[in-house]
């Protein structure tokens, strides 16, 4: 088994971890299940690893380099010495006394890293690295829990519910195969297992049964849900867009925990009405606004006027702008508009022959991207004869 180490830009991997472990620590009394989070650039580190190997706690290694300290190789390749009857470890240069009950995560805030080849084969690299879809579910649960809880509430109990069915066939299909193959020559003079078989496939068909309802009471409660996802699919929206804004200067930075800490604000401030279409829609207008006014007042001035041209294009591009719900497209949104306006056009795109320049003051360039909109549907008929006067 190989340590696990967490692509963590977002914090969501060290949070879970942390959850985890503090739970299980809470299920023991044993000082051995001490879970202490370090950092490579704290000064007493390597000293509280040594009293980690040598008590079995668990150890977070949080904001990782590319490069790992080659203290911790000996520790990543397990390279454990036998002595009699008790185990060492050697680290910088000392032998410490090794408990198997010893455990360790490493996670590094880089969105990218490159590590060394060693380090990929020593190390389980787990990407928490958080996705457009993933995000959207994680705020569609807090805007449902929000709104609704009770709905949410019930939607996590069944969510729970099926993973617990899954534990529970996995142990019966263990349970099942364990006494088959303890089992007699004679398999039907053995009364025991006969019945033993037979409860068993009693509990898998209930377990079976409620997986069904279960999902039949799902439908109902994923269609409700589903009623906000506006909501949900904008603020996801929105967070990937604030996070681009890094390209164009290092210092616009912007963590998930610090956008959730205003997305609640904008849930919690949105004007509220009874009809649940114009709550969803105020909810996200709300969102909107909230988020523009907290980036905007972080930026230089003229960078506001890129913030709102991205946000405008993608409002387009999914069919959202102000009031409008047009996912069709039909707002005036095309790709191949938007790429020009960016991009522009030289001489080698254009699909036709390039017109002579009637315009001395012009120069080629500008006239070859004003021939290349000819290319698009919408000027097909374009032509530099209307700049002759």
């Amino acid at each position: 088994m190989r340590w696990p180490l967490l692509i963590d830009p977002q914090l969501q991997g060290i949070k879970w971890v942390t959850a985890l472990e503090t739970e299980r620590v809470g299920d023991f009394e044993l000082t051995s299940n001490k879970f202490i989070v370090l950092q490579l650039s704290h000064k007493n580190w390597l000293r509280e690893m040594k009293e980690a190997l040598q008590n079995g706690w668990t150890v977070m290694i949080e904001n990782l380099g590319e490069e790992v300290d080659s203290v911790l190789e000996p520790i990543l390749m397990r390279q454990v010495i036998r002595r009699g009857h008790n185990e060492f470890m050697r680290v910088a240069g000392e032998d410490v006394t090794y408990d198997h009950g010893f455990r360790l995560y490493l996670q590094t805030k880089l969105s990218n890293p490159h590590y060394r080849p060693e380090i990929a084969a020593q190390c389980t690299i787990l990407n928490f690295l958080v996705t457009e879809t993933g995000l959207e579910d994680q705020l569609l649960a807090k805007v449902v829990y929000q709104e609704e809880p009770e709905l949410e509430a019930h939607a996590a109990k069944l969510m729970a519910d099926f993973n617990q069915y899954k534990i529970q066939l996995r142990e019966l299909e263990n349970q099942l195969l364990e006494k088959l193959a303890n089992a007699p020559d004679d398999i039907l003079s053995d009364v025991e297992l006969i019945e033993g078989l037979e409860n068993t496939k009693k509990t898998a068909t209930e377990i079976q049964e409620a997986v069904i309802k279960g999902r039949e009471m799902q439908v109902t409660t994923t269609k409700a849900r589903n009623q906000y996802m506006n909501v949900a699919s904008e603020a996801s929206m929105l967070y990937f867009m604030i996070i681009q804004l890094s390209g164009v200067n290092h210092m616009y930075q912007y963590s998930l925990d610090s956008f959730l800490v205003f997305f609640n604000k904008a849930l919690k401030s949105a004007p509220d009405n009874e009809d649940l279409e114009q709550r969803v829609e105020n909810l996200r207008l709300e969102l909107r606004f909230t988020i523009y006014k907290w980036i905007a007042r972080g930026l230089f001035t003229k960078d506001t006027h890129i913030l709102l041209s991205m946000l405008t294009f993608q409002l387009l591009k999914n069919g959202t702008v102000g009031g409008v719900n047009d996912p069709s497209g039909s707002v005036g949104y095309r790709e191949d508009m938007l790429t020009f306006l960016l991009l522009g056009q030289s001489n080698n795109e254009l699909t036709g022959p390039l017109d002579e320049n009637p315009l001395d003051w012009l120069p080629e360039t500008c006239w070859s991207s004003i021939c290349g909109l000819t290319d698009i549907d919408e000027f097909s008929n374009f032509s530099g004869k209307a700049f002759v006067l």
